[in-house]
């Protein structure tokens, strides 16, 4: 929680509202209550039952499931999530992208989620820049198929899991935290090769 979200509640600064009929345009929400109001950025939290109904049907990244996922007797019917590492919408890459869906046991989930809004801020800032739509999607559908491979092993596979070193290497280069430059055992320093 933000040090001064009750402050600046208090004293105008910040307002709450209540929720969001629609998005009008990438700058404009229009509220329950029929006020539009113009945004920089619009955080949607869902809680822990996600819910996308707000969203266009093409944005919802559980909207398509491979026959493969829904077959694979560990995915117990959950929906298969169709994001760049987990986080970054194939239809607007640059500009949406969704935390909570990164899960493993090799890294901590403050880490996780530290790591995954360093790497949104700094896309969509324009500090950093995410592989081609067509490299995305590829990447994607890899991970569905050791995903598939998994639930096929498993009994209970989260649609969120992800293979955590090579995670940690992708977001690393993202946010430009520079942990691979000093922890990679092919540096010159000499380290493991494994991020901690």
């Amino acid at each position: 929680m933000s040090d001064n979200l009750v402050e600046h509640l208090e004293n105008g600064l910040i307002e709450s509202t209540k929720g969001i009929k629609r998005v009008v345009s990438d700058h404009q929400v229009e509220l329950d209550h029929d006020r539009v109001v113009d945004i920089d950025a619009l955080i949607f939290c869902t809680g822990y039952k996600a819910d996308f109904s707000m969203l266009e049907p093409r944005f919802d990244p559980t909207s398509r499931t491979a026959a493969a996922w829904s077959n694979a007797n560990g995915s117990n019917s959950k929906p298969l999530i169709s994001l760049y590492h987990n986080i970054f919408s194939l239809e607007e890459a640059d500009s949406l992208a969704f935390l909570g869906y990164v899960h493993t046991t090799l890294v901590g989930s403050f880490q996780r989620s530290d790591m995954a809004s360093m790497a949104i801020a700094q896309v969509q800032k324009g500090a950093s820049s995410l592989s081609t739509r067509a490299e995305m999607t590829k990447a994607v559908c890899e991970h569905h198929t050791w995903l598939t491979q998994q639930a096929n092993r498993r009994s209970n596979v989260s649609p969120g899991m992800i293979d955590g070193q090579t995670w940690l290497r992708a977001l690393d280069d993202l946010p430009g935290t520079g942990v691979n430059e000093y922890l990679d055992g092919d540096g010159e320093d000499g380290g493991s090769g494994s991020p901690s």
